[in-house]
């Protein structure tokens, strides 16, 4: 079984995301399945659900997703 690797389109990406990967295995009779992907979500996905932490200083920060 055949390894393909390579980045995902503009529209495949989660909403408010940055970088996606993935992974694809090329079966005998030639049919791709994604057997693996990995996000950078940055700052944009966790501004969009409002998600906060407090950082050492006692203020809220927007979060960074990897």
């Amino acid at each position: 079984m055949g390894v393909i690797k390579g980045r995902k389109r503009e529209k495949e990406k989660l909403g408010g995301g940055g970088l996606r990967y993935r992974v694809e295995s090329v079966m005998d009779e030639g049919k791709a399945v994604e057997s693996g992907s990995s996000d950078f979500l940055g700052k944009g996905f966790g501004k969009g659900f409002g998600i906060e932490f407090l950082n050492g200083e006692g203020k809220l920060e927007d979060v960074e997703e990897r």
